[in-house]
């Protein structure tokens, strides 16, 4: 039924004509047509300036979506209805509806997008100076003799003052400035490479500074620990958003890094009102070595406003297996509208060409009673130092529905 509301607003009158819902599959679009006749009759001697189309995002349509929906419109209407018409997104911060089986329905795209997400591997502590994801050193060693044996092997080359090159014809300034151009781009090649051999220099003295020591180092270290280098070493304070308080209450935030190996921080609410405490949650993060070689990351986070509170929790870790291979495994928990979910996901990551990277991934959720299930494909394509390409895809399923998405990036 349609429904005419009339108000005023500040002094300016308003008149809202509230439609019945319309249905978007194409089975309905005949109902759908005796819906909107009616509106069409009501609106005829006063026709609307801005047409509002509401659509819910907790909603997942199947085939084409609302495209059976919108054809209908614009049947009924004509194209111009769409001149002056606001699409008006709600149910954004929602939970899945149930399904009629009444258990909740997985977001199929949410669960996708996380899927295809590129996740940093894992590292030992003495990897930390390494790459991304430590799998770059066989690509760039081959290239670092080339650029510096090219940059040496330049002859001698004079750089002209203004009033030199003022002198040189238009031919010669384009010759000038091409050679300068070249060689500064082979001496910033040269130092990159500089910086990589530095960069794995470090990578090698922590990995010599993690083999077994004397046993007699053990109880000076210990003594040592005991000194003022243990003593907690107070952080830097957060930057707070601006506020009309006469005060500037940083040392609410203020917290301690000291030699235990739990690193724990308050989570800021940067959007908070004036006279809040500002505090939205609370952060762990810590990493173990297992047998000296298997490196276990957790990380967990938990929020709390005046209605919800939201929990999310990862454990992951990553074991290299052969020359350019590495398998990562992990387990996430995250608040999922009013359920928890629960996430176990896999990765393997192999060189399969000289300048090629593939990723194969697997992931499996369990949210209430329904199970997603979901696989992707990425190729990272290097280039060179500066250009890289990446191309993902994938497929999530759960409950008879399908999702498919993919991506396509380019560094450089």
């Amino acid at each position: 039924m349609v429904q005419d509301v009339v108000g005023t607003i500040q002094g300016i009158k308003l008149r809202v004509i509230d439609t019945p819902g319309l249905f978007p599959s194409g089975s309905d679009q005949r109902e759908n047509e005796k819906i909107l006749h009616s509106v069409k009759n009501f609106i005829k001697k006063t026709p609307p300036d801005i047409l509002l189309y509401f659509d819910r995002l907790d909603m997942q349509s199947k085939d084409f979506g609302d495209l059976p929906l919108l054809r209908t419109i614009t049947k009924i209407f004509g194209p111009s209805i769409w001149q002056n018409a606001i699409v008006v997104l709600s149910h954004a911060a929602s939970a899945p509806p149930d399904s009629p089986q009444g258990s909740r329905a997985p977001p199929l795209p949410y669960l996708l997008s996380s899927l295809l997400r590129s996740r940093p591997q894992v590292k030992l502590p003495e990897e930390q100076f390494g790459d991304e994801d430590g799998l770059d050193d066989d690509l760039d060693e081959s290239s670092d003799s080339e650029d510096e044996s090219e940059y040496d092997d330049l002859p001698p080359f004079k750089s002209l003052s203004k009033a030199q090159v003022a002198k040189l014809t238009k031919a010669q300034k384009t010759v000038y400035f091409d050679e300068l151009e070249y060689r500064e781009k082979l001496f910033m090649k040269k130092q990159l490479k500089e910086e990589k051999r530095r960069q794995r220099m470090m990578k090698k003295t922590a990995a010599a500074a993690s083999n077994p020591l004397p046993s007699d180092y053990g109880e000076n270290a210990e003594e040592e620990s005991e000194g003022p280098s243990s003593v907690p070493v107070p952080m830097p304070d957060l930057s707070l958003p601006a506020s009309f308080d006469y005060d500037y209450p940083s040392h609410r935030y203020r917290y301690l890094d000291n030699s235990n190996q739990w690193l724990v921080r308050p989570v800021l609410d940067t959007h908070g009102w004036d006279h809040d405490v500002g505090y939205e949650g609370i952060n762990v993060e810590r990493l173990f070595v297992v047998k000296d070689k298997i490196p276990v990351s957790f990380s967990g986070q938990v929020t709390k406003d005046k209605k919800d509170a939201n929990v999310q929790m990862e454990l992951a870790s990553s074991i290299k297996h052969g020359e350019g291979k590495s398998t990562s495994l992990g387990f996430d928990m995250q608040t999922l509208g009013r359920d928890l979910g629960y996430t176990l996901h896999s990765e393997t990551r192999f060189i399969n060409f000289r300048k090629n990277k593939a990723t194969v991934g697997l992931s499996v959720t369990l949210l209430g009673d329904a199970l997603a299930a979901g696989v992707k494909v990425e190729d990272k394509v290097i280039a060179n130092k500066r250009f890289q390409m990446v191309v993902s895809g994938g497929a999530m399923t759960g409950q008879g529905d399908v999702a498919y998405g993919g991506g396509l990036e380019a560094e450089r």
